[in-house]
């Protein structure tokens, strides 16, 4: 079960780093394991190959990563690491960070956002980020930050999950591409409120865009959600036949286009983890709007999915994309 996710207590620890830099014009890194500890530009000027303690981490605010079209990957080993990670669990928040143009593979979590605030990642290709024992990979994870933007990347081929958010609010995820998840989600949100979720691509998961328990107040619009087994989903939880933790409640999918998923396009129900049934909402009633959706199966309350309508080209992430 994703929420009870332990490897976002252990993602990193700054003691693993044997490096820091400081800041004075643009900062060059060479080496695995580099601490990011003063505000500044930085950039990347090699691959980093099987890092063993991890690849860079940023502990500081006002930084700007480049990682310049470089890749960084992590060695196999029982350590609990990340490619590029921002923040800390516990500690002061940091703020006003950017992660561009590169690509992470073959770490626990490709690029990890832990307690961060107003800070961006761009045009980072996250691909085979890897499960180690109960260390779940995925592309991009966003863990208890908010005000924050997550666009133009692409992740493929984790072990779990593209986009894996936690107890985050206020956030953007917007024209990313994420494909390739059957164990998991393309964006997949658990305690996610008031964030927007636009203009997304997802194909080939097990869930194209998914919303989970205690998320609310978010707008899901625009996406295309195709040939996964579950288009766009408000998912709750329940055991053996007990509602367990509730549908999400309180979103709105909005102009999304969903078709071609082996089970349904739209879906609002519990899943049953003990027996893997659909159940539907114990009242019949529905939690979250959806409106002017294209699609072709939904699965939820009567009334609830409301009619299919023909978006045209009215979905933004089938048109080009903005910056």
């Amino acid at each position: 079960m994703k929420i009870l996710i332990t490897r976002l207590l252990a993602i990193l620890l700054l003691g693993t780093f044997s490096v820091s830099v400081a800041s004075a014009g643009v900062q060059p890194i060479y080496e695995c394991g580099t601490v990011i500890t003063e505000p500044g530009n930085y950039k990347l000027i090699a691959d980093l190959v099987d890092c063993p303690d991890g690849g860079v981490h940023i502990v500081a605010s006002g930084v700007r990563l480049d990682l310049d079209g470089h890749t960084i990957t992590c060695a196999t080993n029982d350590k609990l690491i990340g490619g590029v990670v921002v923040g800390m669990e516990e500690g002061p928040v940091t703020k006003k960070v950017t992660v561009r143009n590169g690509s992470v593979s073959n770490c626990k979590d490709g690029i990890a956002l832990l307690n961060v605030e107003d800070s961006k990642v761009t045009r980072i290709a996250a691909y085979g980020n890897i499960l180690w024992g109960d260390a779940e990979g995925v592309g991009i994870l966003v863990a208890w930050s908010s005000n924050n933007t997550v666009m133009h990347n692409h992740t493929y081929g984790n072990a779990v999950d593209g986009i894996f958010t936690f107890e985050s609010s206020n956030n953007v995820y917007k024209h990313n591409l994420s494909t390739d998840h059957w164990a998991g989600s393309g964006i997949w949100m658990v305690g996610e409120t008031d964030s927007k979720v636009m203009c997304n691509e997802t194909y080939r998961n097990y869930t194209g865009v998914a919303l989970g328990p205690d998320s609310t107040g978010n707008l899901v619009r625009g996406n295309a959600a195709t040939g996964n087994y579950d288009g766009l989903a408000a998912y709750g939880y329940a055991w053996d036949g007990f509602f367990w933790q509730d549908i999400p409640f309180d979103n709105v999918f909005l102009k999304n286009a969903a078709s071609g998923n082996y089970f349904f396009d739209l879906v609002e129900i519990y899943f049953d983890l003990a027996t893997w049934d659909y159940l539907l909402h114990p009242a019949n009633e529905c939690q979250n709007t959806w409106m002017k959706n294209d699609f072709g199966t939904a699965l939820g309350p009567v009334g609830c999915l409301d009619y299919s309508v023909g978006l045209d080209d009215d979905v933004c992430a089938l048109e080009e994309e903005d910056d």
